[in-house]
């Protein structure tokens, strides 16, 4: 479910084509590595052996050696696998250190499968869960502790939305009768933080409600559409997904060859042809403006010649004036717009103005189209604009040029 949210298209290939890949993110092959080393720490200590933390440490590195493989891959190309070995020694040292001598409550599972089952009207849902491990205390308190190797510290708001550990805690409490408090418990090791939660009952209800949609959105799901995030850096399929199947085909082509490739050239392409857009798109600007400033210049012009038409060449600049009528929109003043609908319906005279349009109302106002006591209440409603307008025309031919012109 945690993957659906990630990414559907991820979902799919794992769960529904069930695709198998051999290829392992180093974070992912230190976080096994650092759970292993943990788990054999305390199923020893139910056992009543104490593992010296050199003891830990060179199981650690034991299990290291055994399971890499060529198959594992480094997101973070500045480090090396030396580097995440030597940090989870830290983690195991730092944990070592901190919960020394391990006799916080009794475990009562490591890797404990917990099963959960709620129900939806006719239909019972169930979920399987492994919990890293379970700690009981006498006086029926449990813990539900979970162990993080990565890099990024949650807030506590994000561990109080977190649905993996209230899950289990569904779990625990259909399993057993006895559970008078629940605390949650997240162990992230890099930062050596521990960081706790507790769910109420109505935080639970309200988590099965929201598990509840999430399953139904993943059975109509028909498209599993991909989901780009930072989290593709870490994807197993990164080779066979729709986002970056590309790239990773050609970026291990020759230099030749990556310029040729059809796609490649395609791309680069449509990156020229946007840049051309962009520079158009800002000649076009600058035009825009400069055509404002002009407009500007000419009605000055006019205004202090007393002219409407500047001549020049072939081709002729006219002012044209214009009244425009403003009427109020349903969107921008429906009050006023009400009003007048009502009045103009109620006056006969809805549809002679075309259901209100704008260039009707303007025509019955200057030609004072209505009786005086409907065009004064219908000027209350509207506001008048004069607009002036700058036109390019060709120049109009001279009486002169009509009569030199050829027959």
């Amino acid at each position: 479910m945690s993957t659906y949210e990630g990414c559907p298209q991820r979902y799919k290939f794992r769960y529904l084509d069930r695709i198998k890949t051999e290829e392992e993110s180093l974070e992912a092959f230190l976080g096994k590595r650092v759970h292993e080393a943990l788990e054999k720490l305390y199923r020893d200590l139910t056992l009543t052996k104490l593992n010296s933390l050199d003891e830990l440490s060179a199981l650690f590195e034991t299990q290291w050696e055994r399971a890499w493989h060529d198959q594992i891959r480094s997101v973070r190309k500045e480090f090396t696998p030396g580097h995440y070995f030597q940090l989870g020694i830290r983690c195991l040292k730092d944990y070592y250190e901190t919960y020394t001598p391990f006799n916080q409550g009794t475990t009562l599972g490591l890797e404990e499968r917990v099963e959960i089952q709620f129900q939806n009207g006719e239909r019972i849902f169930r979920l399987r869960g492994y919990v890293d491990r379970l700690t009981g205390f006498p006086n029926g308190v449990y813990e539900i502790h979970d162990y993080k190797t990565s890099s990024t510290l949650p807030s506590q708001s994000e561990i109080d939305q977190d649905p993996q550990l209230a899950l289990y805690q569904l779990g625990l409490m259909q399993r057993w009768t006895d559970i008078r408090e629940v605390r949650l418990v997240w162990h992230y090791l890099v930062f050596n933080k521990e960081l706790t939660s507790r769910r109420t009952v109505t935080d639970l209800e309200g988590l099965q409600r929201q598990i509840i949609q999430q399953i139904h959105q993943i059975e109509t799901d028909a498209i599993y559409t991909p989901r780009q995030s930072g989290l593709c850096n870490w994807c197993e399929y990164r080779s066979i997904c729709p986002l970056w199947k590309h790239e990773a085909r050609v970026e291990a082509l020759p230099i030749n060859a990556y310029l040729a490739e059809p796609g490649v050239q395609l791309v680069k392409r449509y990156a020229q042809l946007e840049a051309q857009q962009e520079e158009l798109a800002r000649q076009l600007n600058r035009l825009e403006t400069e055509r404002a400033q002009l407009d500007e210049a000419v009605l000055a012009y006019a205004d202090r010649a007393g002219v409407s038409v500047l001549s020049g060449g072939d081709d002729e600049l006219r002012i044209e004036t214009t009244d425009e009528v403003k009427a109020p929109t349903k969107r921008e003043n429906p009050q006023a717009w009400m009003q007048l609908t009502t009045f103009l319906k109620h006056a006969g005279k809805w549809e002679e103005v075309s259901y209100l349009s704008w260039q009707a109302l303007a025509r019955v106002l200057r030609l004072r189209l209505w009786a005086p006591e409907l065009l004064l209440t219908l000027s209350k409603f509207v506001s008048r604009t004069t607009k002036r307008q700058v036109r390019l025309l060709p120049k109009r031919p001279t009486a002169e040029g009509r009569i030199r012109s050829p027959s």
